[in-house]
């Protein structure tokens, strides 16, 4: 996908009632308050960084990083009214292993759907802790693919599909071991919250779950066959009921103030 693609993409998920539920759970534990500065890691073309801008008001700022400088300038042309408004979003090219911030500058920082594709989960959290102020809440929120099912109607090819994850996800499980992370480093009043993300809509969970995408590479692999995979979606597409499910996991701590 090129920059406007993937911005057209995050628009079309971010409105579906499970997503903006979660979104706005991860808002709620970043305790945002006005003329606070906040950090969105891995922004992408900065839907939620201009989110969070509105409640900051034009006393605050908030930057989000990426790796994309496409997908960076897409969220500078995307952000224009807002800095019409007098909203202060900065959009910066960086790398979540090595922050370009001093120690203790946000109020808050937040990743979402970001430490999945990391190379080094630890490396990156050690880096958002850094860059936290003491007594600042760092909010991740990210899937577990391992329990993506499709639940009605039943095929014997989906999980053979779905088995072709590991293979486009780098930390496939990473929802799972979030608790984990942050108890690793230690942060207070560590608080985990799961959401069974549940779409009933067959094109919906298509263009959510990129189906046909996750087909072309499993026959690539060679797990499936081209007219299997002909098969598999028009039974999906056709059946009465349909329901795909995902756990999502969004954890929030609050860092330690030095004595």
């Amino acid at each position: 996908m090129n920059a406007q693609e993937y911005s057209a993409y995050l628009k079309n998920v971010s409105v579906l009632p499970q997503v903006e539920a979660y979104k706005r759970q991860t808002y709620a534990l970043l305790n945002i308050r006005e003329g606070g500065t906040y950090l969105d890691m891995g922004c992408g073309t900065g839907n939620d960084a201009m989110r969070i801008a509105e409640l900051t008001g034009t006393t605050g700022e908030v930057i989000g990083i990426d790796t994309s400088e496409e997908r960076l300038e897409e969220a500078r042309v995307q952000a224009a009214p807002y800095y019409a408004k007098g909203l202060s979003i900065k959009f910066q090219h960086g790398d979540a292993h090595c922050l370009p911030f001093a120690d203790n500058v946000f109020d808050g920082c937040r990743a979402d759907r970001v430490f999945q594709h990391l190379q080094d989960p630890i490396q990156a959290f050690a880096e958002m802790a850094r860059v936290a102020k003491p007594e600042g809440n760092v909010v991740i929120s990210e899937p577990d693919w391992g329990t993506l099912r499709v639940t009605e109607p039943y095929h014997p090819l989906t999980e053979r599909v779905f088995s072709i994850l590991p293979n486009g996800v780098r930390n496939w499980r990473m929802g799972n071991d979030l608790f984990a992370l942050f108890r690793h480093a230690d942060f207070e009043i560590v608080n985990l919250t799961v959401w069974e993300d549940e779409i009933q809509n067959f094109e919906t969970a298509k263009e959510v779950f990129r189906f046909e995408y996750l087909a072309t590479m499993a026959m690539d692999a060679g797990v499936v066959f081209p007219q299997q995979v002909d098969e598999w979606m028009r039974t999906l597409e056709e059946a009465e009921k349909f329901c795909i499910s995902l756990t999502m996991f969004i954890a929030c701590g609050t860092k330690r103030r030095v004595s």
